[in-house]
């Protein structure tokens, strides 16, 4: 969630947005790879509108949980 955090932030180079991946090297570098493109005003807004959603949606599952 926090690469998807960044872009809809505004963060846009590759090196910061994939110094915040989890994994191996290689994957690493080629996330780089895949992040040298364009990310609109319009595609961060969609993220951000996505990552609240998803914000919501656990919460709602934690007040369902918590009637168990």
């Amino acid at each position: 969630m926090a690469i998807l955090t960044a872009i809809a932030g505004g963060t846009t180079t590759p090196e910061t947005i994939s110094a915040l991946a989890q994994g191996k090297f290689e994957r690493v570098e080629l996330l780089k790879r895949a992040l040298k493109g364009s990310v609109g005003k319009h595609q961060m807004t969609m993220i951000a509108f996505q990552i609240n959603h998803i914000q919501f949606l656990n919460e709602q599952v934690e007040k369902c949980l918590s009637y168990v």
